[in-house]
């Protein structure tokens, strides 16, 4: 092979690979287009500025009456409109992530009424073509907002979080089935373009609070990671230019009017519904607005309580999580701007993994807890140009321990109608018991610790131009990511299951062996 063709495809490699990773690293930024018009003919020399305190970018319309503005950065902005012998105009506009909103501004010229600005057009400008975008009215306009789970549960049929349930068991916490993953770690979500990391591997380590979220993207897919379910996209709302508080409260209850089970369940000698009620309360207060003439801050504070009663149970099983969220915006100059950003949250689950077959003694004690700071920095080189830079720093904890007062043993409550026939052993027959129970025969693990830090940096720069009727985009940016986990956990050995036909209470007592391992 010669030296030219040689250098030629080390290009297109090199290519190749910076283009992977600038797909990578791209971050979801907004558009906004418009036209003017004066008795239905462009009206070109209308001078048009967009302005987010002291941020101030402007263009004058060309023969065609139109302008554009893109690149920009989620959030609430100005759009003022002046010209020679043409009266002043101003609209608010709320632009969302990976959208393109185009207005129509009509000169009136009439004296109660100078402008008639509305916004006729917004579609989407990501690169899937089935992704959607949900703002924050929206989002609490659906029936039930309590956390993500719900709001997709309402909205994306091909993704829709339901609770495990085998031989009427239901596990305590939301799972995930789609068309392409079973757990909700294998979806990548995005926070203000930051990386959420994955606690244990079968959750995320931050559950986002919707009133603070400004606005939810969702991408079916193809995932531009390696992981096989869809990618999330989550803006946190700015804050706004006036100082205003809110405070917000929702409450969820549902009940049983009877225990009428299946003749199915009865023949098995369960006489009363796996769950007679659940209710579930959600507060939220938000406090924020501009300081001076260069900073915005809002703080936003929510807690989520939920409560549900199982059978076998005498108390209800509990779970709470507290979320805070802090924010800083500040325009440095007419075309810088700085945002900064801390998340923190924690939650408890005093009785995690309760079902109506294992009992309270057998369940986990788990805390879990989150902290994430993210700065981003973007610059507007033009109307049409713009370059970012980001950084973010998350470190989270997960541990399920013993419950207070269970010693050293495990209580596996199991249900004594279970028979297996033609089979010698329990472990002989392990496939039928595990579909009848949902237990592993092996080493059950009592207590668990893991902990997670990631360090995420971002560059992008996006620019667009214009040849007649097509508009090119071009993109470019470097995502560098280090993370860490590690786990930490002990276990029982020689766990032997034993079932007991007509006595539905047996259970065995096993004694704690000092085993560990740890991964990282």
């Amino acid at each position: 092979m010669s030296r030219p063709n040689v250098v030629n495809l080390l290009g297109r490699i090199v290519f190749c690979i910076l283009a992977t990773a600038s797909l990578q690293a791209q971050t979801a930024t907004s558009e906004l287009s418009g036209t003017m018009l004066e008795g239905g003919v462009p009206l070109s020399g209308v001078v048009v500025e967009l302005r987010s305190g002291r941020l101030q970018i402007g263009q004058t319309t060309g023969p065609d009456g139109g302008f554009r503005f893109c690149c920009l950065a989620p959030g609430n902005y100005s759009l003022t409109f002046k010209g020679e012998g043409i009266p002043g105009g101003e609209l608010p506009v709320l632009l969302l992530p990976g959208q393109t909103h185009h207005l129509e501004g009509i000169l009136l010229r009439s004296a109660d009424q100078p402008w008639l600005l509305r916004e006729i057009e917004r579609h989407e400008t990501s690169a899937y073509d089935s992704s959607r975008t949900y703002s924050s009215g929206e989002m609490q306009r659906l029936p039930t907002t309590l956390h993500l789970w719900t709001v997709m549960a309402n909205i994306e049929v091909s993704m829709t979080p339901e609770r495990f349930d085998v031989a009427g068991l239901h596990a305590a916490d939301a799972m995930l089935f789609g068309a392409r993953g079973d757990s909700w770690s294998q979806n990548r979500i995005l926070l203000n373009g930051f990386e959420v990391p994955h606690g244990d591997g079968s959750d995320t380590a931050f559950v986002p609070d919707l009133a603070s979220t400004g606005s939810l993207t969702y991408a079916p897919g193809p995932s531009k990671s390696a992981r096989p379910g869809a990618e999330i996209f989550l803006q946190s709302r700015l804050p706004s230019e006036v100082f205003q508080g809110e405070v917000q409260a929702f409450f969820q209850g549902a009940a049983l009017q009877g225990s009428n089970v299946t003749s199915r369940l009865r023949d098995f000698g369960i006489t009363e519904p796996d769950e007679r009620y659940r209710h579930a309360l959600r507060g939220n207060i938000q406090i924020g607005g501009r300081l001076t003439q260069e900073w915005q801050f809002s703080a936003s504070a929510g807690r989520l309580q939920n409560s549900r009663r199982i059978r076998n149970h005498l108390l209800p099983v509990r779970s709470e999580r507290t979320t805070i969220v802090a924010q800083a915006v500040g325009d440095l100059s007419s075309s810088d701007r700085l945002v900064l950003q801390w998340t923190g949250q924690t939650g408890r689950q005093p009785e995690s993994g309760s079902s109506p077959q294992i009992s309270r003694e057998a369940s986990h004690d788990a805390r879990q807890s989150f902290n994430q700071a993210q700065a981003t920095w973007t610059r507007m080189l033009s109307p049409r140009t713009s370059i970012s830079a980001g950084a973010s720093f998350s470190a989270g904890r997960l541990d399920a321990g013993l419950q207070p007062g269970a010693g050293a043993s495990r209580e596996n409550m199991f249900p004594g109608f279970v028979d297996v026939p033609l089979v010698p052993s329990a472990e002989s027959g392990r496939p039928i018991v595990e579909q009848l129970n949902n237990v592993f025969t092996g080493s059950a693990p009592i207590a668990s610790s893991t902990r997670l830090r990631q360090v995420q940096l971002l560059l992008n720069m996006n620019t667009t131009s214009r040849t007649g009727a097509l508009t090119h985009r071009i993109s470019a940016g470097i995502d560098s990511l280090l993370s860490r986990n590690t786990l930490r956990s002990s276990a029982f050995e020689d766990i032997n299951l034993r079932f007991f036909r007509g006595n539905p209470d047996s259970v065995i007592r096993l004694n704690q062996a000092d085993n560990s391992n740890s991964t990282s």
